[in-house]
């Protein structure tokens, strides 16, 4: 392997020198938690908790670390994402004062849902599940098998029990060689050969090949592409020089080089626009005002425009709109990083359409939170998009969030004199609750909605005592089936 790759690419790596036994040794007499460190520790949420030999999953919800990986993936269970109480429980007791119907004034994020959970990959109990798994994978005798599982049970919450000090060396020797003998070297390499082939395109050839073009039917695929907007470009040789161009702008910005990144993107984006490939164009722009934003100099303007260009081609030309949904939310962190909390919204909200809503009530839900967030918080957008969020949601039968979002724009509606805007707002409330079998809230909600001073007329204030009533029976029903139960 050295003679055909050379002594620099080629590196040995032992580890795992220390066997179960005797790592179950070692645990045992602290000798492991006195002397080797733990390298997944900066990864895992510290959990102390004393598992028995049997018992391998921990039964507690993890902590929350922001700042390593968690331990537990939550999903939602579909067949319960419309029931919020659990089977043989009463229905939940929210506070039915006349302060107004709020079923989470302070909601818990809405996608983390704790009924399904899944171990992480790194998690405790599916390390041991996993070890335990490969063991009879082997094809062991049973009792080989018993006893690597009762001390795979002991080094539960040991991460790395197999590996030495020598081997942490030699680890971090083999990451250090990789990275100053072989990566580096190669990706600099890489650039000084694309830098020099590019330069030596330059001038005569670059002004050949465009003539060339020209001459045999470049002219008429540009009219074309000028009438049509569509994108008659896309099959490019891998020596040619746009892809040389585009591939040296990103070996630039994977270094950190941003400034060559920009310069890279920016002339490979004007050689695409010049061949009409609007998919690589789009692709180049973006990253060109990516690299212009890391460059990290808040005097030099961001190139916003690059962004909007970028959607448009992945969004109108190119008809691919999860690419555009992925320009949009870099541009808008981008923007927000940068404090242009308006320019964030309205990228938000240019992007809402008919064609996905659930999408459209992702954007607008985003594009209020960055009003609210601007310098000068504006409150009253905040709620009309809240509102058209939770419209959007409810279409996309997202029930809950829908509900999240209502709730959260009657706290500024309320109380301000808006009366038909909170009229509106309580109701669609209280239809959500209901579907969600939040009777005390549905019922609260319909209770505001039974004032002396309504604005209403009386056809729509009939409707709406139906609906309390309606609820009302729902619950003495309820209450009557749980009095004679128990």
């Amino acid at each position: 392997m050295k003679s055909t790759y050379g002594s620099h690419a080629c590196h040995l790596l032992r580890i795992n020198s220390r066997s179960l036994q005797a790592a179950e040794v070692a645990s045992i007499g602290n000798e492991y938690t006195a002397n080797m460190p733990d390298p997944w520790s900066q990864f895992m949420t510290n959990n102390s908790v004393d598992t028995g030999p049997d018992q391998v999953e921990m039964d507690i919800s993890p902590n929350v670390d922001s700042g390593g990986f968690p331990d537990k993936v939550t999903e939602a269970d579909p067949e319960h994402m419309n029931d919020p109480t659990q089977p043989g429980e009463p229905f939940p007791e929210d506070d039915d004062s006349p302060n107004g119907p709020m079923p989470d004034t302070n909601p818990s994020h809405p996608l983390s849902q704790p009924n399904d959970v899944v171990s992480h990959p790194l998690a405790v109990g599916h390390e041991a599940n996993e070890s335990q798994t490969i063991i009879t994978e082997d094809n062991m005798d049973a009792t080989d098998g018993n006893n690597k599982d009762i001390v795979l049970n002991k080094l539960v919450g040991v991460h790395g029990a197999c590996l030495t000090l020598s081997d942490h060396d030699r680890l971090r020797i083999f990451i250090h060689e990789f990275v100053v003998r072989g990566l580096l070297p190669y990706i600099e390499k890489m650039i000084r050969t694309l830098s020099e082939q590019l330069a030596s395109r330059k001038g005569i050839s670059r002004s050949f090949i465009s003539a060339t073009k020209n001459w045999f039917g470049g002219k008429r695929n540009s009219d074309k592409a000028n009438k049509t907007q569509v994108d008659m470009g896309g099959k490019y040789l891998r020596e040619s020089p746009e892809l040389q161009m585009r591939r040296l702008g990103d070996l630039a910005f994977l270094v950190q080089m941003y400034e060559l990144a920009y310069t890279s993107f920016h002339t490979a984006k004007r050689d695409f626009n010049n061949d009409h490939a609007y998919m690589h164009c789009a692709g180049a722009l973006e990253m060109a005002a990516t690299s212009a934003f890391m460059v990290g100099s808040f005097n030099k303007v961001y190139p916003s425009h690059y962004m909007d260009s970028a959607v448009s081609m992945y969004a109108h030309t190119c008809k691919k709109p999860s690419f555009a949904t992925r320009a949009i939310l870099l541009s808008t962190e981008t923007l927000k990083a940068r404090g242009m909390y308006g320019e964030a919204a309205m990228e938000f909200i240019r992007m809402t359409g008919e064609d996905s809503d659930l999408r459209s009530a992702l954007f607008l839900e985003q594009g209020a939170h960055c009003f609210i967030n601007m310098k000068t918080p504006m409150a009253r957008k905040y709620a009309f998009h809240m509102i058209l969020a939770g419209h959007r949601y409810s279409k996309a039968g997202q029930r809950k969030h829908a509900l999240r979002c209502y709730c959260q724009a009657l706290q500024v509606y309320k109380g301000k004199g808006w009366i038909l805007s909170e009229d509106h707002i309580n109701f669609t409330i209280g239809r959500q609750s209901f579907n969600l079998k939040q009777l005390e809230n549905a019922s609260a909600a319909f209770k505001h909605l039974l004032t002396y001073d309504s604005r209403q007329p009386a056809v729509q204030q009939a409707a709406f005592l139906r609906e309390y009533l309606f609820v009302f029976q729902v619950i003495n029903v309820l209450l009557s089936v749980l009095q004679h139960n128990f």
